[in-house]
């Protein structure tokens, strides 16, 4: 994989590690102005950008139910709420930008049955949830340049975790998306190589499973929302 340093903020609600220093700091702006990625949900009820019902799927630890966005001070902020407490799973987060277009790529970057209508944004964020140590263990910023190119995040940045809010929060600099105009996102949840998506959020009529479903079937997710 070829790995390249990017201006990107996540925090992830992770327990362990030491506040970030100014490297990761977002960028300047009035205090009063700028989204803070602390873990703690301050999310207005205006920046809900999308709904799926709590409980949809049987698996409390691949549910997703609300989805915050907004753009802010040269920034992308998204928070969801993530129940994962000692279960194997991925987060992903497809972000396509100025428009829901394909990106040219073949294939889903963590070779996940996951595509978007049968092609794939060109930027990509995934997180795996270990089982066994119930921390975030491996997460990638991917983005799609005639190859799938992978930022590993888990090495360059630093993640903070308060399970009591089972909550996360990521930040990306919109100079790292190309400075769009607009922002369309979805987020779902997989499991590991070859399973298809399990639940998304906003919801999606492509991925409806009352019950975990770990065929490899492909889900096409279809309903990316619009960051106001």
């Amino acid at each position: 994989m070829h790995k390249h340093i990017i201006s990107i903020v996540i925090v992830l609600l992770f327990a362990g590690c030491t506040t970030p220093g100014m490297f990761f700091s977002p960028p300047g702006g009035g205090e009063e102005n700028v989204h803070h990625l602390d873990g703690i949900n301050d999310f207005t009820d205006t920046q809900i950008v999308g709904i799926d019902p709590v409980g949809d799927i049987s698996e409390k630890n691949l549910d997703l139910d609300t989805l915050w966005a907004v753009i802010e001070d040269s920034m992308l902020y998204i928070g969801f709420n993530a129940y994962a407490s000692h279960f194997g799973l991925s987060y992903g987060v497809y972000i396509f930008p100025d428009s829901i277009s394909p990106s040219g790529a073949t294939d889903d970057p963590w070779g996940r049955a996951v595509n978007y209508n049968g092609f794939y944004p060109e930027y990509i964020l995934y997180f795996w949830h270990d089982e066994t140590e119930n921390i975030i263990t491996s997460a990638n910023f991917c983005t799609f340049n005639g190859s799938w190119n992978y930022t590993d995040i888990t090495s360059s940045e630093l993640f903070i975790l308060n399970k009591s809010y089972h909550f996360m929060e990521i930040g990306v600099k919109l100079s790292e998306l190309g400075d769009p105009d607009s922002i369309f996102i979805e987020v779902f949840t997989t499991g590991g190589t070859n399973s298809h998506a399990q639940d998304t959020s906003p919801s999606d009529s492509n991925v409806s499973f009352p019950n975990p479903d770990w065929s490899s079937t492909v889900t096409s997710l279809s309903n990316a929302v619009l960051v106001k």
